[in-house]
């Protein structure tokens, strides 16, 4: 029986995109006794049921069993039962969210025909035998500090899917788009891949909502899947606090007067956070004063020139929304 699960055809054609994805010919299954029984079933990595289609290899690398949802009007779900000849079996999943991914299947990429296989599951004569697949689908990572970069994390099989549509589709069939939500709400003008919190996002639950390209949704819409927005994971952002800084002046101990000195001034966050502290130091040298902004949380003052003797080299930061102020201070000499 030749019954393909994306059929090969002319990919400059829309319907044609998904008929080059999965290429499944399977051999007819006799009422034997020399027969088993496969149910898979797909979980992404929080053991939820993930929708999708399943592709089967016997040890040898050939296709063993088309996905029972294809052709039969049965809704296309995360659970898949097919009768297999008794032996040795790899899978492959394909799922809107996280693309292709293989267990025991190698290379593990669409329309391969004769992989490597090294077996993950056995299915004997008379038994039914289960086996959970594990996807992995989009989530976010990051620290719960406010001023922290939130990532979202595009899984593999996903990124070589979409990389594989784009590369096929005419115009590419477009990317994934992405929105971060405070809560139940949309985050104004927060569509990159990544996001930085605010103090507004002290103790509230900060996630991303995605939308799978138009190619994607073109090909997964031709096998009966309509694939919805993906809301990932949700971090819960640590209260406001003002973070706390250190202020620090690196500068020569000694030097001769009259010579050009270059003082470095850093302020540095007292927690680990990706944000750079920002705003402005107030540099004091006796009667010299200069106020300098910070560039990346530190900034170089050109020392006066200074008469021989000791002095004082005296630093305050103003502080800013996110950041508490601190100073610090140095002492110099300056010789003939």
């Amino acid at each position: 029986m030749n019954k393909p699960l994306f059929r090969a055809g002319a990919l400059a054609a829309v319907g044609a995109l998904a008929a080059s994805l999965l290429v499944m010919t399977a051999t007819a299954v006799e009422a034997d006794a020399s027969v088993g029984y496969l149910t898979v079933n797909v979980v992404d990595q929080y053991g939820r049921p993930v929708r999708g289609l399943v592709q089967i290899f016997a040890a040898d690398g050939s296709d063993a069993a088309d996905d029972p949802a294809l052709g039969s009007g049965s809704p296309v779900t995360s659970e898949h039962s097919v009768t297999l000849p008794a032996g040795d079996y790899g899978i492959a999943s394909i799922t809107p969210w996280s693309g292709w991914e293989c267990a025991g299947v190698s290379p593990c990429a669409p329309a391969v025909n004769g992989p490597q296989v090294t077996p993950v599951t056995t299915v004997s004569v008379g038994q039914t035998t289960t086996y959970t697949f594990h996807a992995t689908i989009p989530w976010i990572s990051g620290a719960r500090t406010i001023g922290s970069r939130l990532t979202i994390h595009i899984p593999k099989g996903l990124a070589d899917l979409q990389d594989y549509v784009q590369s096929t589709f005419q115009g590419g069939g477009g990317a994934i788009s992405q929105r971060w939500r405070r809560g139940d709400e949309y985050i104004s003008n927060a569509t990159s891949r990544s996001y930085t919190t605010k103090p507004l996002d002290g103790s509230r639950t900060i996630s991303a909502r995605l939308t799978t390209s138009g190619g994607l949704r073109t090909v997964f819409t031709g096998v009966g899947i309509v694939p919805p927005p993906l809301t990932t994971n949700a971090i819960t952002v640590a209260k406001f606090h003002r973070i706390k800084t250190t202020t620090r002046i690196k500068a020569p101990k000694h030097f001769k007067r009259g010579q050009p000195v270059t003082a470095t001034i850093k302020v540095r966050p007292k927690v680990k956070t990706t944000a750079r502290v920002s705003g402005s130091v107030l540099v004091r040298i006796g009667l010299f004063k200069v106020r300098k902004r910070l560039h990346k949380g530190r900034v170089f003052v050109n020392l006066p020139r200074l008469s021989v003797g000791k002095h004082t080299i005296k630093v305050k930061y103003s502080g800013s929304t996110l950041f508490v102020r601190s100073k610090s201070k140095v002492t110099v000499r300056t010789t003939r």
